[in-house]
């Protein structure tokens, strides 16, 4: 028999548990309580790398059947390097047979209920073995040469990489050269009278190769800024897929923008000046010398390569449509306005690399495991949510955990916080970062990619890996429903970013050095909104052009918003102001922060457009407002607002703050026939145990927990001081999604809201532990009275066991009377599976570890069984301490240095506890 031992000191996080009790749904209104019926689009995805593409179609049969049954919808082909000692299986990229195995994976997924997307490329970015430097990434380069006057220069110059060649004086004047070099690429020539500065520009290749190349793709990366590039490029998959025509896709992928140091591309003189109305050779000391640079002149050159870039990642979407095909891009990186870029495909996709510090208690954070990459800024996931809203567009998606930790060392608690951040960034469709194709034969660890979380049946904890899909499933099944419902539309003011940064030729704007977003008044702005609470999407020049105002709203796509917000801005073009004013004509409410824009972006006649706001300006007679610095002027239906309090601007045009941040909680809202959703995180330290007023009002609301089928209720709502308020339960680490009701009844079960009482047993007595799966062998059970690591307690080769241990135990109840009972497991590496007498009471696999076990338990003595799956870490460390030669494969660390785990500290595994048993009551309101 097993001692029970009353615990009097509760700590204040576990006070007050979300939901304990099963939920009961009578079949009235049984569908305004469950989840949306799971499509193949709403499941995860993975990116699934076929390395040397040495697949074969069995076990492409056996890959993708494996993924199906833990939950994956989605899989995207990346055909990437190869494995030592398979070459003989290596498939050229889109040959024949290549193409077969293509045809037969898309044959098969569709048997699964799957979508396959591919990479119009092998590893990453667009290029290969097709192309020539003629059509590869380029860049420009000068060198400059001062003369006196009479003296000559004699040069031998390369016309094969030669621009041009211009002489400046200090005067202003310029003479062209190019001409005067001969045949032979002589140039002789004698200054005038003078002080004379010569400049050579060059188009020179950058040399970039296709990054993690497949066989039959090694080459150079293609030109970034050429339509007419890219239609040579694409001809080869126009031939390949010729013979291939109902090989039924879902998606061509774009990666990020990685075209390193590319700056020029073919003809970009003459097309310049198409675009910029003057001849950028007369200005190059303006563009290439810093002590000479004119910011207007540098912001052409930057604007018109991103002009050039969006026609080719036009081009591609367009090209991949006539096909059957939609897109996913990831526009970060690129040194053009990411809001088109990432609108310019079917599917925005963001990217996250390394992993945030949360403020979960119990959440495991060893800096040596983390990448040295900056975690993921929230605030930079919303350019790809905001150009999808702002477009229309349905789906947003996430290159997800690429490098969280070291290899085997994220658990699947580690990764929900991750995914809850995207989804309250406006993500809505998952991509694990990834999944690696491997043959049933192949010795573990199987064949994996260097870079990422290692989402492959492989790794230990798949065993509950369908639970985190499962999650996933349930929460996109409702993103991906409904519309966002955002009230602020918040201008981003790229021109300013192109007339900064006078070191540098270009700008590129990544999602992980963000000193671009930071540093800037709109940075600012986005994070003060963050902060406050309020719902804002981001949107661009291109983007406002085609906003318009009906119906008390500003209309995009048929999203409404409440407001336009102008962070403080020194550039901002004639066209967009114009528009400004039209809108507020109809009606629309737009809000300047402190001050209007003071200038005009671009070189060409900047005197006269300069002169046009300005006047423009000048007709704006602002007053002051009582009682504040904010200042208005009414112009036709609408107003213009300088705010010197943004809060009270924002509160003038009804837009309102979601007061649940002030407890720490995240959302994100979205609107359905009858009301809104919102999904709710709490990814704080706090608990969150009170009534929180909302910012729409409503009849009812229901409560559904993403973690279980069945979890669901009506909240309790109450009307106080003109806002509808809910009473919130969430706990460190958990979500929710509340779905509101504008009008009438919805009978239905009510959701339990629970308090603890003083009654706290921890579970003691002999622990029976037994290995039950796993690898590379079973250890021997051992019992214990005192619950810790089974690396220490368990016999020699419990320390390299990757798998699952059962431990069981009977106790007895405590004689008291409680309206439920909470099992609370403390400590677990990494997650577990619950029996109680017999029966599945669940997974636990979250934080926070603890369960609602009072229907399972009965007088008397009852039998626990606890069955728990640890990590691979420790099965990879005796890999390499006994010298097993296993890396067949390029493979590094998370700081892409050699890889060895042999020196990597025991990762501890099992369920180190307390184990413990509450007591709680139910609140009634």
């Amino acid at each position: 028999m097993v001692s029970q031992i009353k615990i009097l000191q509760i700590k204040l996080l576990f006070l007050v548990p979300l939901i304990f009790f099963t939920q009961c749904q009578s079949n009235e209104n049984i569908e305004e309580f469950s989840w949306p019926e799971a499509k193949s689009v709403n499941k995860p995805g993975t990116y699934w790398w076929w390395m040397g593409s040495a697949v074969d179609k069995k076990n492409l049969s056996y890959n993708l059947e494996t993924l199906a049954d833990a939950g994956i919808g989605n899989v995207h082909i990346i055909p990437i390097y190869g494995v030592e000692g398979e070459e003989d299986k290596y498939i050229d990229f889109l040959n024949p047979k290549w193409m077969d195995m293509l045809e037969f994976t898309v044959a098969e997924a569709s048997k699964l209920g799957m979508n396959v997307d591919m990479s119009t490329t092998t590893g990453w970015p667009f290029g290969g073995s097709h192309i020539s430097p003629t059509h590869a990434a380029s860049k420009f380069e000068f060198e400059k040469i001062s003369l006196s006057g009479n003296e000559s220069i004699i040069k031998q110059l390369d016309k094969n990489n030669l621009e041009t060649v211009i002489a400046f004086s200090n005067e202003g004047k310029n003479i062209h050269l190019t001409d005067k070099i001969t045949n032979e690429g002589l140039l002789n020539w004698t200054a005038p009278l003078g002080q004379w500065d010569i400049y050579f520009t060059y188009k020179k290749g950058t040399g970039q190769k296709v990054k993690r190349a497949a066989p039959g793709n090694i080459g150079l990366v293609l030109d970034p800024f050429s339509s007419k590039g890219l239609d040579y490029y694409l001809e080869r998959y126009n031939k390949a897929f010729a013979q291939k025509q109902d090989i039924h896709l879902r998606a061509q992928y774009h990666d990020s923008y990685e075209y390193y140091h590319a700056t020029w591309t073919n003809n970009f003189f003459d097309r310049f000046e198409d675009k910029n109305n003057y001849d950028l050779r007369n200005y190059l000391p303006n563009l290439l010398d810093t002590a000479k640079m004119n910011s207007y002149i540098k912001a052409d050159y930057r604007r018109t390569l991103a002009d050039f870039h969006l026609e080719y990642i036009e081009k591609w979407s367009n090209w991949s449509h006539q096909k059957g095909w939609i897109t996913r891009n990831q526009a970060h990186g690129a040194p053009g306005n990411l809001l088109d870029l990432y609108a310019a495909s079917d599917i925005p996709e963001t990217e996250t690399f390394g992993s945030r510090r949360f403020k979960i208690p119990g959440m495991r954070y060893v800096k040596e495991n983390n990448s040295t990459s900056e975690p993921p800024n929230p605030l930079i996931l919303k350019f790809a949510s905001s150009a999808a809203h702002i477009a229309g567009k349905n789906l947003v998606a996430s290159e997800t955990g690429t490098w969280l930790r070291d290899h085997y060392k994220s658990s699947l608690s580690q990764i929900k916080p991750e995914i809850d951040e995207l989804f309250f960034s406006g993500i809505n469709h998952i991509f694990y970062h990834g999944n690696a194709y491997s043959p049933r034969e192949a010795q573990w660890p199987g064949w994996i990619f260097y870079a990422s979380t290692h989402f492959e049946k492989e790794n230990a904890f798949w065993n509950d890996f369908s639970e985190l899909n499962h999650y996933i499933t349930r929460c996109q099944s409702i993103l991906q429903a409904g519309k966002p419902s955002n009230d602020i539309l918040l201008y981003w003011p790229v021109e300013d970013v192109y007339h900064s940064y006078p070191d540098l030729l270009i700008k590129t704007m990544n999602v992980h050095d963000i000193d671009w977003f930071e540093n800037s008044n709109f940075g600012e702005l986005a994070s003060h909104l963050e902060v406050k609470g309020y719902s804002f999407d981001y949107i661009s020049d291109k983007q406002l052009l085609d906003v318009s105002f009906k119906n008390e709203s500003l209309v995009t796509n048929k999203n409404r918003y409440k407001t336009i917000l102008v962070p403080k801005t020194n550039h901002i073009p004639l066209e967009t102001w114009k528009q400004l004013l039209i809108l507020a004509e109809q009606g629309a409410s737009i809000i300047f922060q402190e001050s209007l824009p003071n200038d005009v972006p671009g070189f060409y006649h900047l005197a006269d457009r300069r002169s046009e706001l300005e006047k423009s300006i000048l007709q704006l007679n602002f007053k002051t407002n009582k009682g504040n610095n904010n200042s208005k002027v009414e112009i036709g239906n609408g107003y213009f607002l300088k705010a010197e309090d943004i809060d009270i601007a924002l509160h003038y045009t009804n837009s309102k703050e979601e007061k649940m941040v002030d407890h720490g909680i995240n959302y994100i809202r979205r609107s359905h026939e009858k009301g809104y959703y919102y999904f709710l995180t709490n990814l704080s330290e706090n608990l969150l145990d009170s009534w929180v007023p909302m910012s729409v009002n409503f009849k009812t609301a229901i409560l559904l927990d993403p973690r279980y089928e069945n979890r669901t209720g009506k909240a309790s709502v109450r009307q106080r001081n003109g806002n509808s308020e809910i009473y919130l339960q969430l706990k460190p680490g958990e979500s929710c999604f509340v779905k509101t009701i504008n009008d009438g009844k919805i009978d239905g079960p009510d959701w339990i809201y629970t308090k603890q009482t003083m009654d706290v047993f921890e579970i003691k007595g002999e622990w029976q532990v037994d290995f039950v799966s796993g690898e590379p062998e079973l250890p021997s059970s051992f019992t214990t009275d005192k619950l810790g690591s089974w690396t220490i307690q368990g016999d020699s080769s419990a320390v390299n066991f990757a798998g699952t241990g059962r431990y069981t135990l009977k106790f007895n109840m405590p004689d008291i009377s409680s309206d439920d009972w909470i099992l609370d497991l403390g400590k677990v590496c990494e997650s577990a599976r619950i029996v109680i007498n017999g029966q599945e009471v669940g997974i636990l696999w979250s934080f926070p570890f603890e369960i609602s076990i009072g229907k399972y338990l009965k007088k008397g003595e009852n039998k626990l069984e606890i069955s728990v799956t640890n990590l691979s870490a420790n099965r990879l460390r005796d890999l390499d301490r006994r010298d097993v030669e296993w890396e067949k494969f390029f493979f590094v660390d998370i700081l892409y240095n050699k890889f060895d785990a042999s020196d990597w500290p025991i990762m501890d595994s099992g369920l180190i506890g307390p184990v413990a048993i509450r007591s709680v009551k139910r609140i009634n309101f």
